[in-house]
């Protein structure tokens, strides 16, 4: 019990419940009897068991993750900003633009003629530096990644919040992302017996467990503020549920009304059975001491063996509680179920806003998880969120973004453990919670500092702003150069000579003969920088989408 499983294999011999999160991240542990698999670096839990290796190293699942990262993020292409793409060609041709005014000034300029030659050619190589142009996306992404920083979404590069603006598909993770991972006890039926008694009751029985489902009826207690009494020969029964003796008695939380048959000590009998006497538990269920009353709390499996009959409106309710998504635990005492508890994951208290804004965005929301088709089912509908992935391994995330790319979509993906690395690194932009694992986070290009989803629309929005301000910076920067360059070419000088010359008061701009002179044509060159910087700093007014 606690150790972490080495190797891949299959179970020989033994019980147990696995924490297998980090593969799949799924907070309930997964339970194993002979015949099922286990996977290396997952943690065993309160029981024991022999498995047999059948994948070692490079063969484990674990390894094959990390093979999948790795060739994910070695096949994503930087993005060519279109800045660049412009000045590789914008700057030669401006240079030999420069050089054919020249030349046609000095053979047909007025006199001095080499004179009106280089103040044009100067001029010309002046106003058409492409500063306004070169500051044109850095600016803008500077103050776009500082305001993201602002709202706690960390953007790791340039490429990132380019790319984010094309999403039209974004896939949230279901565990630790729309939840919060930790379950919790989210109903209770107990109709004769009242919810604080059966609670109180179900959480004397856990004291002593380890699972995270024990651990959920005791924060419930907790919470409720419930007096709890001590068992004894506490058992725990892997895949099954806990079974201890309890004082007899009035159970604590409960009115008189809850005493059990008067300090008797019913269903003795009916208890006695449970693998044939081997299992833990039984015989302290089934001879419990002086003054002692045998109780349990677990699934329907172990009902049945301990021969506990479960009323129809009981089982009833609790397949209900299972349509919902819920894990079902019964509880027990003296040979009678009393009541039934659904414990389930608790959503992220901003989840249905954060999936709100993204639709308000324009983004089709997936779900991709590794849970079970009913849990994963009730959470999206909770949210909602009409597309469900379930009962997906690591790759098989991989695998469905991939396929959406093929399919010609930009997709963002949210996640926060190690089974989401893979799919954080495939995707156009990966979006990793930061409560989350450390190689969801590596594998990611934004991180959510504070855990919040909003962030993720927030991400998105951002980039789409900041793009907005780019191609407004571009096309400024550009049409201020292509509507000066011919001024400082001397293209004026044409119309000023048919006018008789240039007027006085444009000459200190324009001199005698219509040449723009070079002081005025770096004013206006740093002019052109300023306005550009200038409109990326609207960035900072930026506010993340409401829902």
């Amino acid at each position: 019990p606690g150790e972490r499983i080495s190797a891949d294999g299959v179970v020989e011999e033994g019980a147990s419940g696995v924490d297998e999160s980090m593969l799949t991240g799924e907070s309930v542990p997964v339970e194993k009897r002979a015949g099922s698999e286990v996977y290396a670096a997952t943690i065993n839990g309160g029981g024991a068991f022999s498995f047999e290796v059948a994948r070692v190293g490079r063969d484990t699942m674990l390894s094959g993750i990390i093979r999948l990262v790795e060739e994910a993020q070695g096949s994503k292409a930087p993005i060519q900003r279109l800045a660049d793409a412009v000045s590789a060609w914008f700057v030669p041709a401006v240079i030999a633009f420069a050089a054919a005014v020249f030349a046609v000034w000095l053979a047909l300029g007025p006199a001095p003629s080499y004179a009106s030659a280089i103040l044009a050619a100067v001029a010309v190589l002046i106003i058409a530096c492409p500063c306004a142009m070169g500051l044109a996306t850095p600016t803008a992404i500077m103050v776009a990644t500082g305001k993201g920083a602002e709202f706690g979404a960390l953007i790791r590069s340039a490429e990132a919040l380019e790319t984010a603006h094309k999403a039209d598909v974004i896939a949230l993770d279901k565990t630790g992302t729309l939840t919060r991972g930790r379950p919790s006890v989210a109903e209770v039926y107990a109709p004769e017996f009242g919810e604080d008694a059966l609670i109180a009751l179900a959480a004397s029985v856990e004291r002593a467990s380890e699972h995270p489902l024990g651990a959920a009826i005791l924060e419930s207690a907790a919470e409720r503020g419930l007096a709890l009494q001590d068992a004894a020969d506490f058992r725990a029964i892997p895949g099954a549920g806990v079974v201890a003796n309890l004082e007899d008695g009035k159970i604590p939380g409960a009115g008189a009304a809850a005493s059990l048959d008067g300090g008797k000590t019913p269903g003795a009998g009916a208890a006695a059975s449970l693998d044939g006497g081997k299992t833990p538990g039984a015989g302290a269920a089934a001879n419990p001491e002086d003054g002692k009353t045998p109780a349990a709390v677990g699934n329907a499996w172990l009902m049945d063996e301990l021969g506990i009959a479960v009323p129809p409106d009981m089982r009833e309710r609790a397949e209900r509680m299972s349509a919902d998504g819920r894990t079902i635990a019964f509880a027990a005492s003296g040979g009678e179920a009393l009541g039934v508890v659904g414990i389930s994951d608790t959503l992220e208290p901003h989840a249905a806003d954060a999936v709100a804004q993204l639709k308000r965005l324009g983004l089709e929301v997936v779900m991709l998880t590794g849970d079970n088709a009913l849990a994963a089912d009730a959470i999206a509908g909770r949210v909602g969120i009409e597309r469900v992935e379930s009962g997906l391994l690591p790759s098989d995330k991989a695998d469905f973004i991939e396929n959406l790319q093929a399919a010609g979509k930009t997709v963002a993906m949210v996640g926060d453990g190690v089974n989401d690395a893979p799919a954080l690194a495939r995707a156009d932009v990966g979006i990793a919670i930061g409560t989350g694992a450390d190689v969801a986070m590596e594998s990611a290009d934004a991180t959510l500092a504070g855990g919040d989803l909003r962030g993720a629309a927030t991400v998105i929005a951002l980039s789409r702003a900041a793009m907005r301000v780019i191609r407004q910076n571009l096309f400024w920067a550009f049409a201020y150069n292509v509507a000066l360059i011919p001024v400082a070419a001397g293209a004026l000088y044409p119309v000023f000579a048919a006018l008789g010359g240039v007027p006085d008061a444009l000459r200190p701009a324009l001199g005698e003969h219509g040449f723009l002179n070079p002081i005025l044509a770096a004013a206006a060159m740093a002019v052109s920088s300023v306005s550009v910087v200038a409109n990326s700093l609207r960035l900072k007014r930026f506010k993340p989408p409401a829902a």
